[in-house]
């Protein structure tokens, strides 16, 4: 009774619990040591959790037991495909931020749309559209900063039957207990 009480007051207040597992010790989490623990960071930059407990074995002597965010519309979901008014959005955004960011395209901005548009022309999922935005920035931290920026507090996936989320931000994880 106790477990459905509080899957119902998590829902009510939108925040799920993840688990981290880690030989460090710290209070908070901080981006300064991103690829110092596990090194791989396949799914983004930022700070990796899984929904699942038993998703942490492995990954260090310390459980970490945290609360984050549980809207959907939040999250980048890695297996999922895109339809293409969301991808349309998503082109426009990435232009305007590779116009302001790299003076290359300056003259060539037809050029680049062009390029977006057949990246985008077809459904695409959540993986690869990280994946997009990582090559023209050239760096997964500034992948995930630009998704940070527009709303997006973490990319969701699914690894050999775990759920797992990468968090851009460590401001929008709340530590519940080290264990």
């Amino acid at each position: 009774m106790e477990k459905l009480i509080n899957r119902i007051v998590k829902r009510v207040i939108k925040e799920a619990t993840a688990y981290h597992g880690s030989d460090a010790d710290f209070s908070d989490f901080d981006l300064a040591f991103v690829n110092t623990g596990a090194k791989n960071q396949a799914y983004g930059y930022g700070v990796y959790l899984s929904y699942m407990e038993d998703g942490i074995v492995g990954y260090g002597k310390n459980k970490y037991i945290v609360e984050i965010p549980s809207d959907d519309k939040k999250y980048i979901e890695g297996d999922k495909y895109y339809k293409s008014n969301f991808l349309k959005n998503i082109q426009k955004k990435l232009y305007n931020a590779i116009l302001k960011y790299d003076d290359t395209y300056t003259g060539s901005e037809r050029e680049l749309w062009q390029d977006l548009n057949s990246s985008f022309e077809n459904e695409i999922n959540g993986e690869l559209l990280y994946g997009t935005i990582e090559s023209y920035f050239g760096s997964d931290k500034c992948a995930a900063e630009l998704l940070y920026s527009w709303g997006f507090i973490g990319l969701r996936y699914d690894n050999n039957g775990y759920k797992n989320v990468v968090m851009f931000n460590p401001k929008d994880i709340k530590i519940i207990k080290r264990e």
